[in-house]
């Protein structure tokens, strides 16, 4: 059965050279080239995973703390930090 890439349209023949495209397929019945699988997809997941690893909890930015959250969490003052007396 031929199917053609959905990424450039190149004629794929044998099933063994089709390719999941996501997350840059269409259609779920859309195959990608074995070239365009390891110049476009594999990069497009690579990056994909990593913002979700930077943001793992999808529609949540992570957000710095305060240096006196900081402190305050550690159960230090910033007197004690700096190696003052309080």
């Amino acid at each position: 059965m031929e199917k053609k890439c959905c990424l450039c349209n190149i004629v794929i023949t044998h099933g063994m050279d089709s390719n999941n495209p996501d997350p840059l397929g269409k259609s779920p019945d859309d195959v990608c080239c074995n070239y365009c699988n390891i110049s476009k997809v594999l990069p497009a997941r690579i990056k994909k995973n990593e913002e979700e690893a930077l943001n793992p909890m999808g529609k949540y930015k992570l957000v710095p703390m305060t240096e006196e959250e900081e402190y305050r969490n550690a159960g230090i003052t910033k007197e004690e930090a700096m190696g003052r007396k309080t």
